[in-house]
């Protein structure tokens, strides 16, 4: 092989656990390991260059909306998570036919929050120098249509510095048009299916492509072995399996000496492939007692409105209704060293405007431990055991009744300390995803997740709607260094004037994942 890791390319970002052809599913893509994604392309009727998995947006109606009857800003009200749906994966990363029971990134309108499908601009201003991008042209017919998509592309490479460095995956008279006009661009050959391997490299080299993008189903691994065309590397995806290669398809592809990279819809099935996570820290809080060895636990404000405590295998945070602002929570000990999958299960009796939960990563050491809630004083409180208190941090998060998100601040602990010495956080720079899928009470149980790889973080969750991981948001937290410590808390507080509802949030079954 070229190299000991495949890299791994997210087609259309990482559009497994986020919709297809978002700035979200891109992030996305990279904080679940990825080197890089792919973007496809369309054009409006404005001839703009705009990022969108499909030429005809089917929103399973009668009503269909053809992107190149549209403008860009017409595009742009377009709900881009309005057709998402958790998809159930079976051993094999094969879609098992089972769907989640609801559309988590629907937008609400009131909000005007819905996803939308990115100018190709936007995409190479955010992107362009950060990660690996590839261009996926559509298949076109007409000539006019070929020269404008292919020129708009070459303007907006050309305005940001990026023709040498993002590649363009097209057919032969896109490709032709880019050789004749912006040469130094790479250019990756769209395999045709009626083609032998041999044929295809040939038509590759032909056209001044260094790459082949080519359906795995379509390849003979035993022609491309034995190939003279080795200097036209392989970009390996599937139509049939777009989500990741079988088990038996990637024994395959690793003998392939010209391998340049996978472009699947799963990057994290695709990253665990290659590179399998390992269990290093599992506890389902069984014990007697909190293990100090693990954990530190304690109390975010000097009140008795929270009590912690072991219970039926939970640790639990009991808020009473009324009081002031009050919480607690456990953080880990350990501090937790470069990438990372931390996941816990949870139940939540009340969830309410004015109450909250998160499993977080903190920068911060935790504060000593202390349970005991009758002796609180500003001594023996800590920032480190507050929602959102101690930044940096980054945190996967059932947001009141409203759902779940992405929280983050990529400030540093600034800290208000009062003549008491009680203290809370200087918040200014928190900043929260927007909402995603189902928040009331009749769902009391799922899992939050969080993953990181590098700065980047995304946040999961499962509930009684989705088997499957949906991704809640991805987000860049530059100011967290490469050693953390993983928080689980609640609060709650008073809003809107209405007294501080009581609530019960119980966690079990951590897992602590590294790669």
């Amino acid at each position: 092989m070229t190299s000991d890791i495949i890299a791994i390319y997210g087609l259309h970002g990482e559009s497994l656990s986020c919709p297809s052809d978002t700035i979200t599913s891109y992030w996305a893509a990279m904080g679940a390991g990825g080197d890089g994604f792919v973007a496809a392309l369309q054009i409006t009727s404005d001839d703009t260059m705009v990022c969108c998995p499909t030429g005809v947006l089917d929103y399973h109606s009668s009503e269909q909306f053809i992107v190149a009857d549209h403008t860009a800003a017409e595009l742009r009200e377009q709900d881009a998570g309005k057709s998402f749906y958790s998809t159930v994966l079976d051993e094999d990363n094969q879609p098992t036919g089972e769907y989640g029971e609801d559309k988590p990134w629907v937008g609400n309108p009131k909000k005007n929050d819905h996803l939308y499908f990115p100018k190709l601009s936007e995409v190479l201003q955010l992107f362009g120098r950060r990660t690996k991008i590839f261009l996926l042209f559509p298949k076109v017919e007409k000539p006019s249509v070929v020269n404008t998509m292919a020129d708009q592309t070459m303007a907006d490479l050309k305005k940001y510095g990026l023709n040498t460095r993002v590649t363009v995956v097209a057919q032969k008279s896109v490709c032709d048009r880019f050789q004749d006009y912006s040469p130094s661009t790479p250019l990756a050959l769209i395999a045709d299916s009626s083609l032998t391997y041999t044929q295809n490299m040939q038509l590759a080299k032909d056209t001044g492509a260094t790459l082949s993008y080519i359906n795995v189903e379509d390849l003979d691994v035993s022609e491309a072995q034995h190939s003279e065309f080795n200097d036209i590397k392989l970009l390996l995806t599937s139509k049939k399996h777009p989500y990741a290669p079988t088990l038996d398809q990637f024994r395959h592809i690793k003998s392939l000496d010209n391998l340049a990279g996978l472009c699947f819809m799963g990057v994290e099935q695709c990253v665990n492939l290659e590179t399998p996570p390992a269990q290093v820290l599992h506890d389902d809080f069984s014990a007697p007692k909190i293990d100090n060895q693990i954990w530190s636990a304690g109390y975010s404000h000097a009140n008795t409105n929270t009590t912690i405590k072991l219970e039926d295998n939970h640790f639990v945070l009991d808020i009473i209704s009324g009081g002031v602002y009050s919480g607690g929570a456990v953080v880990t000990v350990l501090p937790i060293h470069g990438r990372f999958d931390a996941r816990v299960d949870f139940v939540v009796d009340h969830p309410h405007q004015g109450t909250t939960f998160e499993m977080a990563a903190i920068s911060q050491d935790p504060g000593y431990f202390h349970i005991d809630n009758s002796d609180l004083g500003s001594t023996n409180v800590n920032l480190t055991f507050d929602v959102h208190g101690a930044p940096p941090y980054a945190s996967s998060e059932r947001d009141e009744d409203d759902g779940f998100r992405i929280g983050w601040n990529n400030g540093f602990n600034l800290t208000k300390v009062d003549e008491d010495w009680n203290s809370s956080s200087v918040n200014m720079y928190n900043k929260y995803g927007r909402d995603v899928g189902y928040g009331p009470g009749d769902s009391p149980t799922g899992t939050l997740r969080l993953l990181r790889n590098g700065p980047v973080f995304n946040s999961y969750y499962k509930d009684k709607f989705n088997k499957a991981w949906v991704c809640s948001g991805s987000v860049l937290v530059a100011n967290l260094g490469p050693d953390i410590h993983i928080r689980l808390a609640g609060k709650h507080w008073p809003k809107y004037g209405d007294e501080a509802p009581g609530n019960r949030i119980a966690f079990t079954n951590f897992h602590l994942l590294q790669f």
